[in-house]
């Protein structure tokens, strides 16, 4: 998985999977205690995105976060 491929997986599935409801989550073992141990960490991770940032993104024009997350950190916060 290249790293765009891995945030756009990240951005479809943030607000699905992280939070309190978990009802539209698709994952197969979203009750588990092991699925919500590792979720918090995922959703740490992509949180750096925000869920207002996530909704203007695009993947084709990403905000500094994003491109951050896909490996161009030098002109992340330009």
């Amino acid at each position: 998985m290249t790293p765009d491929e891995w945030v756009e997986k990240a951005l479809e599935t943030y607000p699905r999977c992280c939070g309190a409801d978990l009802s539209e989550c698709t994952c197969p073992v979203k009750d588990y205690w092991f699925f919500k141990n590792k979720i918090a960490d995922y959703c740490a991770k992509v949180d750096v995105c925000g869920p207002p940032a996530i909704a203007a993104e695009s993947s084709e024009s990403s905000g500094g976060d994003a491109r951050f997350l896909r490996g161009q950190a030098e002109d992340a916060n330009e």
